[in-house]
């Protein structure tokens, strides 16, 4: 599935990106690719039909 970032931090300089806009500025990549399902997700609440 890809997994769209909203924070980053780093360990060893302690930089902590707490937003998509900050990530995205800063030219780091917004999405990646992970193993699992949408429903792996908190508050996923799947397709049930409401259009």
């Amino acid at each position: 599935m890809t997994v769209h970032a909203d924070y980053f931090s780093c360990r060893n300089c302690g930089l902590v990106l707490d937003n998509y806009e900050l990530i995205d500025r800063a030219g780091i990549e917004t999405t990646f690719e992970a193993q699992g399902d949408e429903s792996d997700v908190a508050g996923y609440e799947g397709d049930y039909g409401n259009d």
